[in-house]
Formats: structure tokens, sequence, C-alpha cells
């Protein structure tokens, strides 16, 4: 599944990141790496931007970079 498709409130951990050059290096030092959770807090209104959580902190991404995140459902 894609991290565009988690549901609000919904916790999943990454797989893979199909995102190029320096798009994938600044995820990377935000953390948004294979390994680990996320969870999906809100999106906008329109659905272009979403809000998630990753290594403690609230990251706004594009819905477009989302499509490119794989993620596997993660129950607590």
């Amino acid at each position: 599944m894609l991290l565009s498709e988690l549901k609000l409130n919904e916790k999943g951990r990454i797989t893979k990141i199909n995102l190029l050059g320096r798009i994938k290096a600044k995820f990377g030092e935000l953390g948004v790496i294979e390994g680990a959770d996320v969870i999906l807090l809100r999106k906008t209104l329109l659905g272009g931007t979403m809000e998630i959580v990753v290594q403690d902190y609230n990251l706004a991404i594009r819905k477009s970079q989302a499509k490119k995140i794989v993620v596997v459902k993660v129950d607590d």
C-alpha cells in the first residue's frame, strides 16, 4: 500500500521509497527512511498535502510524494 492510501491516524512502516536525487536525500535527512514508522495525522481539504508523524515530529509532504512511498500497515 502507498503512504497516500493510509487513513487518518493509521500507522504504517516504510518499506520502499521510490524517489530520486535531492528529494530522496532530503527525506532521508528528515527521517523518512525504510523501516521508519509513520502515522497519518491529517490531509488538507483538497488533498494535495498531508501531515505525517515520523521519528517523533510532524512533517507535511505532498500527496504526489506520498504516492511514491510504499508502506505496510502496522497495528499497535
